[in-house]
């Protein structure tokens, strides 16, 4: 029974896989459909996909992410390559594109996909019954213009059809395009400049010159007097409607400012923390030391160690003693010289090499060791600087305990409903 479940189950898992996907691209269709009102347009842009002789460069994992799946030849129409493909055939998501009419709505294309498919039903309830807009025709020229297959070997009559859409003018949807392009635009915070010479410059949020050169001319523009993008003198909104358009952009900003404060204010509170922590634990071992019981111990090596810093090519000398000591019969090995640090290294050779020879070779020491953990001894009970180390572990931590408590601060006080500005419009 396992063995049979483990293998239907991944066989189940990629059906379903596969149905989704292709319910996927049902929707995307009806979608694009009700969204351009050009489903004649779609169906022949399909078309045109599906017979291209080149085909995308994909793998398994990306190929059902295209409009038509470049893995897989032919349009698929047979109900077994079907059920296996993660697109639907695209002979039958055409002939419903091209079977809804005149209408360009979620209820037409149900109607075209009843139609094709013989029964069924491929979108949601709740979108099955609302009205759609009416299919709209070609922008430019769609009437006068005499389609290849339609014109035969009448070159003349083709010729004219292309020579009318080339002289088509333009339709008014052009504009409305351009004006919901710049209200992105200025939703996303872009500014307008336009320099001496016409060329209207777009500045992105965050460019933090204040001047601008223009590409066509060479002048230095100004970027404090430009406009928001997709303001009322860009788009043809309303005043209210592009001072909306800024706050919105505004608010954004805002949050991800907000956001990004959540994470540092916390960040930087816990790093001070964390080498106060240091510090404390630093200056607990210094005092409980001072009570630590001592044993003799014998210096098996002695010396000054060299290292060389990879990016400024310093050299920092450290002075390496390694002593021998036994505890309750058990011998221990330690090279650590004060409490506070294993190793104390700086650029004085000559300091290093004093602190040595205070060490030599063979000669007997006094070891002083933790006695709930007698691996861990010293030899001086002294700090290994001039300054313990406590202090500067507290000095070190000052600035990020500052720093993540004022971000915290300001990030709660913005947060305050008292604090909040007015966004009234």
């Amino acid at each position: 029974m396992a063995i049979l479940i483990s293998i239907f189950v991944p066989l189940a898992a990629r059906l379903l896989y596969l149905a989704a996907s292709r319910q996927r691209e049902y929707l995307a269709d009806a979608t694009a459909a009700l969204l351009t009102r050009y489903p004649a347009g779609l169906a022949s842009a399909l078309e045109k996909i599906a017979q291209a002789p080149a085909r995308l460069q994909v793998n398994g994992a990306t190929a059902p992410l295209c409009i038509v799946n470049p893995l897989q030849s032919g349009t698929g129409v047979g109900w077994l390559a079907a059920l296996f493909s993660t697109h639907p055939p695209t002979e039958r998501r055409i002939a419903i594109l091209r079977g809804m009419g005149g209408g360009a709505g979620y209820a037409d294309y149900e109607r075209a996909y009843n139609a094709t498919v013989r029964g069924g039903s491929v979108l949601p309830a709740s979108v099955r019954a609302a009205a759609g807009p009416a299919a709209r025709a070609a922008t430019v020229g769609a009437a006068a213009f005499v389609a290849p297959a339609e014109a035969g070997t009448d070159a003349a009559a083709l010729v004219a059809g292309v020579e009318a859409a080339a002289s088509a003018p333009a339709q008014p949807d052009v504009a409305s395009y351009r004006a919901a392009r710049a209200t992105i635009r200025g939703a996303a915070g872009y500014r307008d400049v336009t320099c001496s010479c016409g060329l209207l410059i777009r500045i992105p949020p965050g460019f933090g010159r204040p001047t601008v050169r223009c590409p066509q001319c060479g002048a230095s523009v100004a970027v404090d007097g430009g406009s928001i993008a997709g303001a009322a003198v860009t788009t043809g909104l309303s005043g209210d409607e592009g001072t909306r358009a800024q706050r919105r952009s505004e608010g954004a900003t805002g949050c991800i400012a907000q956001g990004c404060a959540f994470l540092i204010g916390p960040a930087f509170l816990l790093a001070g923390l964390g080498v106060w922590a240091l510090a404390a634990w630093q200056l607990s071992v210094l005092e409980a030391s001072k009570t630590w019981p001592t044993t003799p111990g014998v210096v098996v090596e002695s010396g000054v160690e060299s290292r060389r810093d990879r990016e400024s090519g310093d050299l920092t000398y450290m002075p390496v003693v390694v002593y021998r000591y036994e505890v309750r019969g058990t011998s221990y090995r330690s090279r650590r010289l004060y409490p506070d640090v294993e190793r104390s290294g700086s650029s004085d050779r000559v300091g290093a090499q004093r602190t040595a020879e205070r060490y030599p070779a063979n000669a007997v020491v006094t070891v002083t060791y933790d006695p709930t953990d007698p691996g861990f001894a010293f030899l001086s009970r002294d700090s290994g600087g001039p300054v313990p180390t406590y202090v500067w572990l507290f000095a070190f931590g000052v600035p990020f305990f500052a720093v993540g408590l004022f971000v915290f601060i300001l990030m709660l006080r913005r947060r305050s409903p008292a604090s909040a500005p007015n966004r009234s419009p």
